[in-house]
């Protein structure tokens, strides 16, 4: 019986595990929706909106981006090659923010940022609301 037990206590750690590499996807923006909506999967290599992981926006698309969705614990990376504006129209809550490259156009909602805010490129207007980081 012990060994049944070791077994499935190795089997359940291993699906864990796995489970939480599958859930911190990379999402590159690829511009391919018909929208610019961040919500509108077919703009992302994942096919899906990111829910988890890393947000890229780099050279792959220029297509702007409308943050429609709060990007609650995402990490988003603005890289050099992004020359499109990301356009603020909701609450953010992203894990982190970089940017390289690109405009960012905050609005008259809240950012706050849990972890890093780096600003080494492009522009970026603040929200007239509250922001942390």
């Amino acid at each position: 019986m012990s060994r049944w037990c070791a077994l499935g206590v190795y089997l359940l750690s291993a699906l864990i595990a796995f489970s939480s590499d599958a859930a911190a996807q990379v999402a590159t923006w690829n511009g391919g929706g018909a929208t610019e909506n961040w919500s509108d999967g077919a703009n992302w290599s994942t096919a899906t909106m990111p829910m988890s992981g890393t947000a890229i926006f780099d050279g792959t698309s220029v297509k702007n981006c409308t943050m429609d969705d709060a990007a609650s614990g995402i990490i988003i990376n603005v890289q050099a090659g992004y020359t499109g504006t990301l356009t603020q129209t909701v609450a953010l809550s992203p894990a982190s923010y970089s940017q390289a490259d690109g405009t960012f156009n905050g609005s008259a909602q809240n950012i706050t940022i849990s972890g890093a805010f780096s600003l080494s490129g492009g522009s970026f207007s603040s929200t007239t609301a509250a922001f942390s980081a």
